[in-house]
């Protein structure tokens, strides 16, 4: 899985940033001891973060490569953090959150960056395998392997709406800039559009 921010590109398999003009090597991120699931940057472009099988969260400077944060089942310093696998992440658009999908947990846990907290659980969000937060960061769609996106309330975790339509397992969601519109992507060929509030 690979995606986008500036100048640099991230790789989920090689933990690499790489500057995608020139395919120069930036940097190369390490602190997982197995592979990895999944890369996002926030929206600003300060932040990465990467999942892995060994049951952690990282979070990077972008522009530095240090480590800021690491959380879960195998980090001693957060012990307490009920991450494990996690197939997906995605920072809310000021980047103080970070929502990630935690089969141990049964949902998705929406965690502060900073202190690495979990402020949220969203419970019937279970085996998510991709999430995007609204811009105002009050929502957040989750896709899943039988072709639904559901959409939860960020503050509440209440789940808002179960959006059908998707024949095969859904890839990717994505609102729009202003947030009134929902993109979902499928292993069914399909990119479906959604109005929020349909």
């Amino acid at each position: 899985m690979l995606r986008f921010e500036s100048q640099c590109l991230a790789d989920s398999h090689s933990r690499r940033c790489e500057q995608y003009e020139t395919g120069a090597l930036v940097r190369t991120l390490t602190a997982h001891t197995e592979s990895l699931l999944a890369v996002a940057f926030s929206p600003d472009g300060r932040q990465l973060t990467s999942t892995s099988f060994a049951l952690e969260v990282s979070v990077w400077d972008a522009e530095t490569g240090a480590l800021v944060r690491q959380f879960g089942q195998k980090v001693r310093t957060l012990k307490s953090h009920p991450i494990d696998i996690a197939f997906a992440a995605a920072f809310s658009s000021d980047a103080h959150l970070l929502a990630v999908d935690s089969f141990r947990a049964g949902g998705v846990l929406v965690t502060d960056v900073q202190t690495g907290i979990v402020v949220r659980a969203l419970t019937e969000t279970n085996g998510a395998e991709t999430l995007a937060f609204s811009p105002d960061g009050l929502l957040l769609a989750s896709g899943f392997d039988d072709g639904t996106v559901k959409v939860s309330d960020v503050q509440t975790g209440a789940l808002i709406q179960t959006l059908t339509g998707h024949t095969k397992k859904v890839s990717s969601v994505v609102f729009s800039p202003g947030g009134l519109l929902l993109v979902s992507g499928s292993a069914d060929m399909t990119v479906k559009i959604w109005r929020r509030g349909d």
